[in-house]
């Protein structure tokens, strides 16, 4: 998050526009970026699945449903290591893995057990299964899953060096949460509380958790080096993330008409 970007976003507030950040990110993980770039409204964190002011009692959350608990551990059985979020806490399986103390301090707010039998298996907005090298591996965990809990639940898949941090990990991450519309959970949101319909709405997102939301909005804007499997839904692309492209997108005044009746 540079100072060019927080300028932008900041340039966007004083234009009348409303961002709100929507993210994959958990609660905990989410706060140090949303106080950074000083929004004072609600974010969308979790995917969609938790919507509220942090600190409050969220406007919006959908959890794990408590009958997939099996479900649950049976995939984390077949994985290396996992953490079980419960609103803004991690729960985690101490493991011998040579990568997992280190994700338990990026991931913050996580608790390490050794007795498994303390693990939380209610109230849970997300699983992150860590596998060692494959897709294949979380595909034939998934597959081992009955019908009614693979219809229940939504994984994400994908590898851990998509981030800065990890480029040198062979970990794939699968991320388990109840089936919901994703980020474009946060339309209902805007639409009771704000009087914004999502045709309203402008979405910039680079990957597969933000198709819904790129689907569902009025303008669909991507980075240029937005995965594959969302270019399709870009109405239109702006500069690659690590150029600041988003920053430059708004420095040159962004494609808005009436910026009072915009939300980005």
């Amino acid at each position: 998050l540079t100072p060019r970007t927080r300028a932008a976003v900041a340039a966007l507030e004083a234009a009348g526009v409303m961002p709100v950040l929507c993210t994959g990110r958990s609660v905990a993980g989410t706060r140090p970026v949303h106080d950074e770039l000083a929004l004072q409204r609600p974010f969308v964190a979790y995917n969609g699945h938790w919507i509220g002011q942090p600190g409050e009692e969220p406007w919006h959350t959908i959890q794990i449903p408590d009958e997939q608990q099996s479900a649950i551990r049976r995939i984390e059985d077949r994985a290396s290591f996992s953490f079980r979020h419960s609103a803004e806490r991690k729960i985690s399986l101490l493991s011998d893995h040579p990568e997992h103390l280190r994700i338990a301090a990026w991931y913050r707010n996580v608790t390490l057990l050794q007795v498994r039998d303390e693990l939380p298996d209610r109230d849970l907005m997300r699983v992150s299964a860590f596998f060692q090298g494959h897709d294949d591996q979380v595909e034939a965990a998934w597959a081992s899953l009955e019908g009614s809990a693979a219809a229940a639940l939504h994984k994400e898949v994908f590898p851990l060096s998509l981030f800065p941090d990890y480029k040198d990990s062979d970990l794939v991450l699968c991320e388990i949460q109840a089936q919901s519309r994703g980020k474009a959970e946060a339309f209902g949101w805007l639409a009771s509380e704000h009087g914004i319909r999502a045709e309203r709405t402008i979405a910039v997102g680079d990957h597969c958790n933000d198709r819904t939301m790129l689907a569902g909005a009025g303008l669909s804007v991507c980075p240029a080096n937005a995965a594959t499997e969302v270019r399709h839904l870009a109405d239109m692309f702006i500069g690659h993330h690590a150029e600041e492209g988003f920053a430059s997108w708004i420095e040159e005044g962004a494609p808005f008409h009436d910026p009072a009746e915009h939300i980005l």
